[in-house]
Order: structure tokens, then C-alpha cells, then sequence
């Protein structure tokens, strides 16, 4: 269950996090909604990779390349 919370906030904390910025930009610089829709979707994009990377570490995938040139 704590990954259920862990995966799930750090999907949803930088699409928040976007969407804050993005008006607050919006707002101040009268641009309606040209940052919201910037800073929502580079949130979608560092959540998903956050989400990934998370569950990789969980998972343990073993498919990342070794540094030994391929050979052991």
C-alpha cells in the first residue's frame, strides 16, 4: 500500500506543481493560458519518468547495460 502513495504522489505532485506555476506565470505576465499548458504537460512528462524510475528501483530490473562493455 505505501507504494500505491509513493507512485501516486509522484505522479500527481509535479502536475500539480505545473499547474501552480503556470497560472501564477499565466497571471502575472498576462499570457493566458500559453505557461499553464507548458508547465502542466512538463509535469505530466517528470511524473511519468518519476513513476518509471520508481518502479524500476522496486521491480529491480536487471536490463540496464553493465559498464563493462557488454562483456563480464
Amino acid at each position: 500500500m505505501a507504494l500505491v502513495g509513493e507512485a501516486s504522489g509522484k505522479l500527481v505532485g509535479p502536475i500539480l506543481l505545473g499547474y501552480w506555476l503556470g497560472t501564477a506565470l499565466d497571471r502575472r505576465l498576462g499570457v493566458a493560458p500559453l505557461f499553464l499548458l507548458l508547465f502542466i504537460l512538463l509535469g505530466i512528462a517528470a511524473g511519468i519518468f518519476l513513476l518509471v524510475r520508481t518502479l524500476m528501483a522496486v521491480l529491480g530490473d536487471d536490463r540496464r547495460p553493465n559498464s563493462g562493455g557488454g562483456r563480464e
